[in-house]
């Protein structure tokens, strides 16, 4: 048995399935995005809580997740829901095939993303990160995505430095998206709001760690959020909403 993949599906299982009160705030403040039937997407599904929060609202999921074992998890978990379709692929800016560098002993941080972001998060936290294992996998786009299942209302983004070459892949707005931001990579922030700007989105939120709680009351501007984020010194994880105007 591998050692440290034991350790890393156990510390996953901890972190996002070990509270059960996590599970119902998740449910509360997804409600406000997701009704009913809506279709949602969530990138970089991991072990499904995101999934488990929107199909307990009766939505309609499509999960996103490139790692074998945990897309064969999350297939075995949903099975039989017909609201939930499983992708064991990645997304990116344009249909490929790419490397996926894997942590076995942290799997929730494995990536696509180049050497220079796994240096990046290795000198920004005090854990030594192994990337220990790669596979080739496949790539689409959102844009494909769409095509195969609908335009959804919702779709989170959760690729560990991936978020702009996944945001190039859509070429249309939806109402509302999310993506994880992480405090050592703010130029990576920066470039995904200039992307979701010129897709038309003109309010954005920020929600520390997983807290499920909005930072501000009132949704602000984009200099708002990168001001409120650039200004943070600390160490942080948490996830950037968007929206259009109109909503």
């Amino acid at each position: 048995m591998n050692i440290k993949r034991a350790i890393g599906w156990w510390i996953s299982k901890v972190l996002y399935e070990g509270n059960p009160w996590k599970k119902k705030r998740a449910k509360a403040f997804y409600s406000q995005f997701i009704k009913k039937g809506d279709l949602c997407f969530d990138v970089g599904a991991h072990l499904g809580d995101r999934s488990a929060a929107w199909l307990s609202l009766d939505a309609r999921v499509v999960g996103v997740e490139p790692q074998p074992r945990f897309s064969a998890y999350l297939a075995s978990v949903f099975k039989g829901n017909q609201n939930y379709y499983n992708e064991e692929i990645a997304l990116g800016a344009t249909k490929a095939t790419s490397t996926l560098h894997i942590s076995n002993l942290f799997p929730t941080l494995s990536t696509l993303s180049g050497k220079e972001w796994r240096n990046k998060i290795n000198r920004a936290t005090p854990l030594t990160i192994p990337y220990d294992e790669t596979i080739e996998i496949n790539v689409l786009t959102l844009d494909e995505l769409i095509t195969k299942y609908g335009k959804p209302v919702f779709i989170k983004i959760d690729v560990e430095g991936y978020e702009s070459e996944v945001l190039q892949g859509l070429s249309q707005p939806v109402n509302y998206i999310s993506f994880e931001v992480l405090s050592f990579n703010i130029d990576l922030m920066e470039e995904c709001i200039l992307i979701l700007s010129k897709l038309g989105y003109t309010q954005f939120n920020f929600s520390l760690r997983e807290t499920f709680k909005m930072t501000f009351k009132d949704w602000v501007e984009a200099d708002d959020i990168k001001t409120h984020l650039t200004n943070n010194s600390k160490l942080y994880t948490g996830d950037i909403y968007a929206r259009t105007y109109h909503i």
